[in-house]
């Protein structure tokens, strides 16, 4: 099942614990192949944000999947993909595009110019589903071990998008 929730919701809730979780356990790694530890504190402050919203995949009370998004903190005309996260055992199915398409129906309704997001540049697969469906990715001059990554509005729209709900 999905669950659409605002962040600001979850403080002191064992929901937000889960999605904490999944994501220290998704990212540790990624993170520490470029010497850094995983930021539980900002993490929380972007996931209780009050623009924040999280799309959440859960079978039987566990969190499988989410994507959350809020206003971009240093361009609120923007939105800033905060995070992605799948368990490994539910990754390459129908998970993400399921993901996916909950985002888009949720963005299509806001108005925004911009979407952007970070992608570590250890983690090649994720880069790899950006560059596909039309993102565009820089160096982010502020960190060396991640990409600056962003899209115009028109990329909900946009058939490079679409196609990737048509591949197997």
């Amino acid at each position: 099942s999905f669950l659409s929730v605002k962040g600001e919701s979850l403080k002191g809730g064992e929901l937000a614990d889960k999605i904490i979780a999944l994501d220290r356990k998704n990212m540790e790694m990624t993170l520490k192949a470029v010497g850094r530890d995983f930021p539980e504190e900002r993490r929380r402050t972007t996931l209780f944000h009050p623009s924040n919203q999280i799309v959440i995949a859960m079978v039987e009370q566990k969190v499988v999947g989410y994507i959350d998004y809020c206003d971009d903190l240093n361009n609120p005309k923007d939105i800033y993909l905060s995070s992605i996260q799948i368990e490994s055992e539910y990754r390459g199915g129908m998970l993400f595009k399921l993901l996916l398409s909950q985002l888009l129906t949720s963005l299509k309704s806001r108005s925004f110019k911009r979407i952007k997001t970070n992608i570590q540049k250890s983690n090649a697969h994720m880069m790899a589903i950006a560059k596909k469906i039309g993102f565009t990715l820089q160096e982010n001059p502020k960190n060396s071990g991640t990409l600056d990554v962003f899209a115009e509005r028109e990329l909900l729209d946009s058939l490079k998008l679409k196609q990737l709900f048509y591949e197997k």
